[in-house]
């Protein structure tokens, strides 16, 4: 009798009890392999790019493979961006692409744009953004990207895109002195 006490005292216990917190899936989701970063910042040349900063500028696929791209927007719009990528060279990369190119080099930053191909990139529901504040052009505000598409000319924007699992995730404009 004891026993049968002590089991639905017991079964009463844990029906009143709290659920267990949900699981939060994105703490355990492994992060995005290229991000923008905190605070965000124009990413390094890595390996394999030639110099360029980023993942570079010469995927040889219509698709871009998942990586750090520099580009201009040619258009935009809540699905995706149609995306001209670029070149974006610094510092003595830059002055050989400038001497390569026959032009003179002026700034400590080069952009070469080889290419007429236009690729559309898929973008993330969630993605985040950067634009250039509105308050001095030089800093970055986070915001999301249906915002800065609502708020920003594609014609004005110089852009970072980061793409992870096929999809841009973030997108971060780039300022030019």
């Amino acid at each position: 009798m004891k026993a049968m006490f002590a089991l639905i005292v017991l079964g009463a216990v844990a029906a009143c009890s709290p659920a267990a917190p949900p699981v939060n899936n994105t703490e355990s989701a492994t992060p995005p392999a290229f991000t923008a970063g905190d605070p965000p910042a124009t990413p390094a040349a890595s390996a394999g790019s030639a110099g360029a900063l980023g993942s570079g500028c010469a995927p040889n696929a219509d698709v871009l493979p998942d990586g750090e791209w520099f580009g201009a927007v040619a258009r935009w719009d809540a699905a995706g961006i149609d995306f001209d990528l670029q070149c974006f060279y610094v510092g003595d990369a830059a002055a050989a692409q400038a001497e390569a190119h026959n032009e003179e080099f002026v700034n400590d930053y080069y952009l070469v744009n080889d290419s007429a191909t236009i690729r559309r990139l898929t973008v993330a529901p969630d993605a985040i953004a950067y634009r250039l504040s509105a308050t001095n052009g030089v800093d970055l505000e986070r915001t999301t990207y249906a915002d800065l598409i609502a708020n920003t000319e594609p014609e004005n924007a110089q852009i970072w895109v980061f793409i992870n699992d096929g999809k841009v995730t973030e997108v971060m404009m780039q300022f030019f002195p």
